[in-house]
């Protein structure tokens, strides 16, 4: 489940400590993490997103956030 997408790697960092620190009781049982990727053009991207999470979790977690105005994607394995 991601949260944020950033080209700058501090900004990344600072999003996935203050999601932490501002929401850990809906985070208790969740371990955030940054995952970086380069796209077509060759950009980098930054996202901090959740460890994986079944479907239902992830569907259950995204409307607590969503509850907060805070928008979060499911990215389901294929």
């Amino acid at each position: 489940m991601q949260f944020g997408s950033f080209r700058n790697i501090e900004k990344a960092k600072n999003a996935m400590v203050s999601m932490h620190q501002q929401y850990k009781l809906l985070l208790y049982d969740f371990q955030l993490e940054i995952f970086t990727f380069k796209n077509t053009k060759n950009f980098l991207f930054h996202r901090v997103w959740t460890i994986p999470v079944t479907k239902k979790t992830g569907l259950k977690l995204c409307d607590e956030f969503k509850l907060k105005n805070i928008v979060c994607i499911l990215q389901p394995n294929q």
